[in-house]
């Protein structure tokens, strides 16, 4: 445990020193969009949740429903960039809820193992025109020419390269399933090693985390406490985390969709006074 925690958690120490950093580029080229963003663009972050990313999914659905979100664009890492990618979907959500909820996870054991059954379920039923791919700004922490550091991915060339980055942007070595995972030719790592691994050149409208409707319920996730949590020497108490955090064998994507959808819900005011109701 301790092992692991030297070889993979406390190199990435070295990155810090970028953490409170605005990500205000995308692969050392300026952020553009097809329209260029102002003031008059929305920015949603979501953040990662691990197996909760299904919690918020209940979220990003009822504001789909509900709000007019036609100058939005959307930023967030691990399970949030899986979330950014439904937020850009501009058809039938029912189609794509259903093929997401509907999946068959009796045999998934690890979380590579649902990311990769995920990618090749939206593959199968969609295609690059079923996405606004230009809205979604997603967050990677990156290994390269021995240097930590963050960066956001915008500028996908198809939705199969979307899906990767989704990927990369939620690789914890081993925890995931696999040793390391390479995104456009480097060693790519979850977002939620970056304390805020989202786009900075518009503020945040609204954050979605597992526990934003949670007063009592404080969302303890990677990118929280896991510097703390070094330095203290808390090793057994990271690792419980990170287990809790991608545990997908006991996870009911249906319930906590719902969950989150409620939740929302009940809240609605919150949001009433950020967008425009549809």
């Amino acid at each position: 445990m301790k092992i692991f925690c030297y070889l993979f958690i406390i190199p990435l120490i070295s990155g810090f020193k970028f953490l409170n950093k605005p990500f205000n580029k995308i692969r050392g080229k300026k952020i553009r969009h097809d329209h260029e963003l102002s003031e008059k663009h929305k920015l949603i972050t979501i953040s990662p949740a691990g197996v909760y990313g299904f919690y918020q999914l209940g979220v990003c659905d009822y504001i789909k429903k509900n709000y007019d979100l036609t100058n939005c664009v959307f930023s967030g890492a691990s399970a949030g960039a899986w979330n950014c990618l439904f937020m850009c979907y501009k058809n039938n959500d029912d189609k794509f809820l259903n093929t997401i909820l509907n999946i068959n996870t009796t045999n998934i054991r690890q979380a590579i193992q649902l990311e990769y059954l995920l990618k090749d379920v939206i593959l199968d039923k969609f295609n690059i025109h079923d996405f606004e791919l230009q809205k979604m700004y997603v967050g990677v922490f990156t290994f390269d020419n021995k240097e930590f550091k963050p960066e956001i991915y915008n500028d996908f060339v198809d939705l199969y390269d979307a899906l990767d980055c989704c990927i990369a942007s939620s690789h914890i070595p081993l925890m995931s399933g696999t040793f390391l995972n390479y995104y456009r030719d480097k060693i790519s790592l979850d977002g939620g090693f970056v304390k805020n691994p989202y786009l900075k050149t518009i503020n945040s409208s609204l954050h979605i985390t597992p526990t934003m409707w949670k007063t009592n319920d404080p969302y303890i996730g990677l990118n929280f406490k896991i510097i703390d949590m070094i330095k203290k020497n808390e090793y057994k108490i990271l690792i419980e985390q990170l287990k809790k955090f991608l545990n997908v064998t006991e996870v009911n994507p249906i319930e906590l969709y719902l969950e989150g959808y409620l939740d929302t819900l009940e809240n609605k005011d919150v949001l009433d006074s950020i967008f425009k109701k549809v």
